[in-house]
This record gives C-alpha cells, sequence and structure tokens, in this order.
C-alpha cells in the first residue's frame, strides 16, 4: 500500500530506536519494478518518494516456483549493492504443508476450497 506517496512504510528499531524505511517485495512484477527504481536510485521514484528503502523483506511461503527463488537471488545482488538490506522470513514450513496439515487434523485456520468451484468467476 502506499503511505503518503511511499508504496513502503518507516518503522522504528526496537533495538536502535531509528527509523528503517522498510518494503515488502514480493519478488512480482510491480515490487522488483520498484526495487531496481529505487536501487539505481532513479530520479522518476525519488521526486516523489524522496528516499529509498533500506530492508526490503520477502515472505517465503515454502512453495514459489525455483523461478522465483532464481529471480529473488538477482534481486538480492542487485538490492545489496545499492547498500540495502534484503531479508527472507518464513514460517519454516510451506504453504502445502501447512494447508495439507489442517484439513488432516480437522482444525479451523484456513479456507477450504470446494472442489470444482472456481471462487474467482
Amino acid at each position: 500500500p502506499l503511505h503518503g506517496n511511499r508504496p513502503w512504510i518507516l518503522w522504528r528499531d526496537a533495538m536502535s530506536s531509528a527509523d528503517r524505511v522498510v518494503m515488502s517485495f514480493g519478488a512480482g512484477v510491480q515490487s522488483t519494478t520498484l526495487a531496481c527504481l529505487a536501487a539505481r536510485r532513479d530520479e522518476r521514484l525519488l521526486s516523489v518518494t524522496k528516499v529509498a528503502p533500506e530492508l526490503y523483506v520477502f515472505a517465503d511461503t515454502g512453495d514459489e516456483p525455483m523461478a522465483v527463488y532464481s529471480h529473488l537471488e538477482d534481486m538480492r545482488v542487485l538490492i545489496e549493492s545499492s547498500g540495502a538490506e534484503m531479508s527472507v522470513v518464513s514460517r519454516g514450513q510451506g504453504l502445502a504443508e501447512h494447508i495439507e496439515e489442517k484439513i488432516s487434523s480437522g482444525k479451523r485456520g484456513i479456507s477450504q476450497l470446494m472442489m470444482g468451484k472456481t471462487p474467482c468467476r
């Protein structure tokens, strides 16, 4: 989401009490474009945002296609060469395993699609 004119947020680091500029990086077209522009300090972006992210966070479901992980590593090189950091966070369990565990145990916590139904029509 945009926060003012920024597609990222300011976050106060609890350890240092410093404000940090953080961007959620999903590795898709939009976040990749923003990360490329920010890493290259593109004037078109900076004229609007005034500042570039210093930390990019990728939330790993554990079930991304291998091409996404390859792209993520390429972007890590670009981002880190600009002086920013990339952090990958994960629950430690893939999304598929999480869903299967919930279904097999009968626990709530996920929405189960009805077989044969298309939710996006």
